[in-house]
């Protein structure tokens, strides 16, 4: 999903689902960045200089994926899927963007865990896949971050004047826990037309038609030697134009994915006394090859190439689709892929390079902080100032911040026992 909040531009888009449950509801009051924070800040970093190394992505995996549900309580679908792309044909109209947004779900859904739902739906996929591949050695990974933060840090080797914050933790001897914070986790919409869009040319894939949040998708990947584990939504994934026609076995297996989630396995994981996430076994994963970037644009407006080939990059997702409307009226959509984008990452291989350096630091000063650390990132104009957290609070359940050390039992994903029971949630 875009981050459309932190780079105002000409350009529109969003989920085009979810906002209807939300559109009646009002917004909660905007949190101060400065809120539980130490009185001032403990220091401040600075942007390293660029080594001549080239920096680059490589060892791409998906570990996991999930949607979330609009159940009252915490609910996520695993695997999920995202939804599918119609190939609409032009032009077409689309009414103007209403209601409320959500800008960060996983901070809405579980405001003092939105980590969680990485670790779980990981472990939920490991535990029914036959594949090495959806596994990790959880105290190998240097990050746990959203793709938003990784471009917040971008915007700031770069000197961009922004506003935002991480909130940091130690797990284990090495991993860097990035929490998302915004000041509001659901923003009103206006003047656009990018989430009209989307529900316009995407439906629902089978078995995810309660999946109104989006389609999350975790990946793991090197970045200048750092093992990153990275999350971000996915807009959309397509399929053949000319699929095979599907046999009569394919079609009854089509129709029994779509029981009611009442009837589906469920698992219940705690996060306290009070909140719990429950996973529904629902949806089909996606290769990657099949994800789709959507975004929007006024004709005769610019596209911001840089921060879309960012929001490719740091997925990986191989596609940008660019709608072209004036007044909600759609007359093309143009197809980008990543490769054709090579040379905006030529043009920011410097910025790149120093980000890595800054995750090395960052790192550092994380480590030092110890366990029972708790420092935060607040970015102000050109600055990154680092602060302590007034709180001891986690940004995981305790059972889950012992995977990250090297000496606890069972940190392979999908060796963590999830015992699954069947539950009518309605």
């Amino acid at each position: 999903m875009s981050d459309h909040h932190i780079i105002p531009s000409s350009s529109s888009r969003g989920r085009g689902i979810g906002f209807a449950p939300i559109a009646a509801k009002r917004s909660a009051p905007k949190r101060d960045i400065t809120d539980g924070l130490s009185a001032g800040p403990v220091s401040t970093l600075t942007v390293p200089a660029a080594d001549e190394e080239i920096v680059a992505i490589k060892d791409v995996r998906c570990i996991g994926s999930y949607n979330w549900t609009d159940n009252p309580s915490p609910t996520i679908l695993v695997p999920g899927s995202p939804r599918i792309w119609r190939n609409k044909q032009t032009p077409f109209t689309v009414p103007e963007d209403s209601g409320y947004q959500f800008c960060d779900q996983n901070g809405y859904r579980l405001p003092t865990t939105p980590l969680l739902p990485i670790l779980v739906a990981v472990d939920s996929v490991a535990s029914g896949s036959d594949i090495s591949s959806t596994t990790i050695d959880w105290p190998s990974v240097d990050f746990i971050i959203d793709r938003n933060g990784l471009r917040k840090l971008m915007g700031w080797v770069g000197e961009r004047k922004q506003s935002f914050r991480i909130d940091l933790q130690l797990a284990g001897e090495k991993t860097v826990l990035c929490n998302r914070w915004e000041a509001k986790t659901k923003m009103k919409t206006f003047g656009s037309y990018g989430y009209s869009f989307e529900e316009a040319i995407t439906c629902a894939a089978p078995g995810c038609e309660t999946g109104v949040g989006g389609h999350h998708r975790i990946v793991t990947y090197d970045f200048n030697g750092l093992k990153m584990v990275v999350r971000f939504e996915v807009d959309a994934c397509y399929v053949p134009e000319d699929p095979p026609l599907a046999s009569v076995d394919e079609l009854a297996t089509e129709v029994a994915s779509k029981a009611t989630l009442s009837e589906r396995p469920t698992s219940t994981h705690v996060v306290d006394e009070t909140i719990s996430l429950t996973v529904i076994a629902a949806g089909k994963s996606v290769a990657n090859e099949s994800t789709v970037e959507l975004t929007t644009r006024k004709t005769g407006n610019a596209m911001q190439w840089k921060e879309k080939y960012l929001q490719l990059y740091f997925s990986q997702t191989p596609e940008l689709f660019i709608g072209t409307q004036r007044n909600g009226c759609f007359t093309d959509v143009q197809r980008k892929t990543i490769q054709s984008l090579s040379y905006v990452g030529d043009n920011i291989q410097k910025r790149l390079r120093m980000l890595g350096k800054a995750l090395y630091a960052i790192q550092t000063l994380v480590g030092k902080s110890g366990s029972t650390g708790r420092l935060s990132l607040v970015g102000k104009d050109k600055e990154l100032l680092v602060y302590e957290r007034a709180t001891s609070d986690s940004c995981l359940p305790n059972d889950y911040l012992k995977r990250f050390s090297a000496w606890g039992i069972d940190s392979m994903a999908g060796s963590w026992n999830v015992s699954v029971i069947r539950r009518a949630l309605w």
